[in-house]
């Protein structure tokens, strides 16, 4: 574990899982388990990963509004 934890490409890719998490997934589950009236049907939530998808494509174009 200490040597993994002294290797730059592990660093990284925790770095990156830390990110994605913040940006992507905390968002994502946020709009997918938030409580409502009705219960969510994985079939209402196309227009959402439309959305999603969207997001992603964003960053992935303009890397500086993870800034």
């Amino acid at each position: 574990i200490y040597n993994a934890l002294h290797d730059d490409p592990t660093l990284t890719e925790l770095a990156v899982l830390a990110l994605y998490q913040q940006l992507v997934m905390h968002p994502y589950m946020r709009m997918v388990r938030k409580p409502e009236e009705a219960p969510l049907n994985s079939l209402n939530l196309g227009p959402m990963h439309a959305s999603l998808r969207e997001h992603c494509q964003k960053l992935i174009d303009n890397p500086n509004l993870i800034l």
